[in-house]
């Protein structure tokens, strides 16, 4: 009974230690891994409706907050394109193609007889 006692007691000192961190105080929401605090939302308010977040009703925060933390998983989420140019090579094809689709073909004429 008492070694039953002692490896739970131990079980549960293990769990414990692999608990989260705990969420900072002004921490008002986390995205993923992000945690966004009251500070980064006045300055989102202030940059998206020019007041500060005091002005606001509690109605426009909310929806405004909502669609900050919308706005941080769409960044997150959103692949990453490569903006390099196309190659010579791949560049001449590509204008090759493009004026020989576009080219007007005179029409045939058969000779009379």
């Amino acid at each position: 009974m008492r070694r039953t006692l002692t490896l739970l007691i131990a079980a549960l000192a293990l769990l414990a230690c692999h608990r989260k961190p705990s969420t900072p105080p002004d921490v008002i929401v986390r995205v993923g891994d992000r945690m966004v605090t009251l500070a980064d939302f006045k300055r989102y308010i202030e940059r998206n409706a020019g007041t500060d977040l005091a002005q606001v009703t509690p109605e426009v925060a909310s929806a405004m907050l909502d669609q900050y933390v919308e706005e941080i998983l769409l960044s997150t989420s959103a692949p990453t394109t490569s903006s390099t140019p196309l190659s010579s090579a791949a560049a001449k094809r590509s204008t090759s193609n493009r004026s020989s689709s576009t080219t007007k073909r005179s029409p045939t004429t058969s000779p009379t007889s």
